[in-house]
Parts: C-alpha cells; sequence; structure tokens
C-alpha cells in the first residue's frame, strides 16, 4: 500500500471521528438547532415582507423576531390566565 492510500483512508477515518464527536456534543442542543433552522424557513416570506417596506435588513429582522416574540407572549399570557 503506497503512502497517498494510506493517507486517503486515515484522513477518511480522521474526518469521521470529527462528525461523530461534533454529534456528540451538539445532541443535546440538536432539537433547538433543528427548531431553528425551521423558524428561519418559516419567518422567510414575514422578512421579505417587512424588507419590502423598510429597505433596511436589521430594521425587518428586528420585527419579524419581535412579532414572533409577540404571538409567543400572549400565546402564554392566555394559557396562564386560563389556568
Amino acid at each position: 500500500m503506497n503512502l497517498g492510500r494510506r493517507f486517503d483512508i486515515g484522513a477518511g477515518i480522521f474526518v469521521f471521528l470529527i462528525i461523530l464527536l461534533t454529534l456528540y456534543l451538539t445532541l443535546n442542543f440538536l432539537t433547538t438547532i433543528l427548531l431553528s433552522v425551521v423558524l428561519v424557513f418559516l419567518l422567510k416570506p414575514l422578512y421579505a415582507l417587512f424588507f419590502r417596506l423598510t429597505k433596511r435588513k436589521q430594521i425587518s429582522s428586528f420585527l419579524s423576531i419581535m412579532l414572533v416574540f409577540i404571538l409567543i407572549l400572549s400565546l402564554i399570557l392566555g394559557i396562564t390566565s386560563a389556568l
């Protein structure tokens, strides 16, 4: 077995171990990461609407996040008042 082939096998094993280590370290946060990715895709049309109105990225992002925050807060307050 030549030196180049051994290096390729060793590099492949190293990359595989790095992937396993990354999965192990992020396992507790995996649901949070996946939820944030889904939330980004859901908020993209809302962000685009605010961006057309304001023409500024930061203000559009802020308005999108605040709208979601207000919706979640009103849902929590509604549930707690029912309890």
